[in-house]
């Protein structure tokens, strides 16, 4: 797993775009670990994320994890 922090204005590296892109290839598994989530279970997921955002915007525009 690699963890990206990109600020306000930061490009990402080549390396970095290529491993993300690498990354999207590639299927998604569900597990005991990570199960699928229900559309209920998405929309509030959503709805933490959006607020969670509101409270950091302009500290961190993108965090990757892979």
């Amino acid at each position: 797993m690699h963890k990206y922090t990109l600020r306000k204005g930061q490009k990402p590296t080549k390396e970095q775009l290529r491993e993300v892109e690498a990354a999207a290839r590639k299927p998604i598994v569900f597990d005991e670990d990570c199960p699928e989530l229900s559309p209920a279970m998405l929309k509030k997921f959503k709805r933490v994320v959006e607020q969670r955002n509101r409270r950091i915007a302009g500290k961190v525009v993108h965090r990757m994890e892979m």
